[in-house]
């Protein structure tokens, strides 16, 4: 697996399959967790093409695995980053 990030919030993985694999550590990682893993569920039931799919959720490990919607959203510009944050407004959500 490539390492993609390592923080002492999160552990973020690449596997061969193109799967990502992200483990939740330090300061409020059970809520962040829980708090990711339900927006995912949600945004998937509403349909929203643009964000990964939960594939798995592991609450004893606090790891995720998604599918990978491509370009992580650092290296998007940020006029980009905006319109993406808006279009999730639409459906009900605010990314912090």
């Amino acid at each position: 697996m490539q390492e993609i990030k390592d923080t002492r919030r999160a552990i973020v993985r690449v596997g061969y399959d193109g799967r990502v694999h992200k483990t939740f550590r330090g300061h409020q990682a059970r809520e962040r967790f829980e708090n990711e893993s339900r927006m995912l569920r949600y945004l998937e039931e509403k349909e929203c093409p643009f964000v990964p799919r939960l594939l798995e959720a592991d609450p004893e490990t606090l790891k995720i695995v998604t599918t990978n919607c491509g370009t992580r959203v650092e290296h998007l510009g940020e006029e980009r980053v905006r319109e993406l944050y808006d279009e999730l407004e639409t459906y009900g959500v605010r990314h912090e």
